[in-house]
């Protein structure tokens, strides 16, 4: 396979000195193979905050409490519960189910201090709480039932 492999011609573009916004737009527009779902897609509307979305969706709270699927932590989920938690504790009236309208919302209007009161937040509830088996049936039917809303 790697002998066939090798016998293909590859296209490379290097785009050198981007900044998060590019590199955003630059997922956006080579995206071509495999859909992105709202989750993924929305996720490219953040750029400003993306590198503390994907850190907050690496706290324990994610690993102990929240017992979504291996598969969620891929297509997306994590980062939209992240975006959604941000909105609901920092900013409820600016809440919006499409994920792509709040994280737009968000990439303007959001401070850095708002990404890590929630990570402190998530930390403090993950410590305070019995890690048992309906607790982590109640955060996984909170979130479950605010997507259908």
């Amino acid at each position: 396979m790697k002998d066939r492999f090798n016998g293909y011609q590859l296209k490379a573009a290097i785009h050198q000195n981007c900044d998060t916004t590019e590199i955003s737009k630059l997922v956006r527009k080579y995206n071509n193979h495999k859909a992105m779902n709202q989750a993924q897609k929305a996720f490219t509307y953040i750029d400003a905050f993306a590198r503390e979305i994907r850190e907050i969706t690496q706290n324990r709270f994610f690993l102990d409490v929240y017992s979504y699927s291996q598969k969620g932590r891929i297509n997306g989920t994590f980062e939209r519960v992240v975006g959604d938690m941000v909105l609901l504790c920092s900013y409820p009236n600016q809440y919006k189910k499409n994920t792509k309208q709040g994280f737009k919302w968000l990439n303007e209007n959001a401070c850095i201090h708002d990404f890590e009161s929630l990570d402190n937040l998530l930390t403090r509830l993950t410590e305070s709480i019995d890690n048992t088996t309906e607790v982590k049936a109640l955060f996984n039917l909170l979130y479950e039932s605010s997507c259908k809303i």
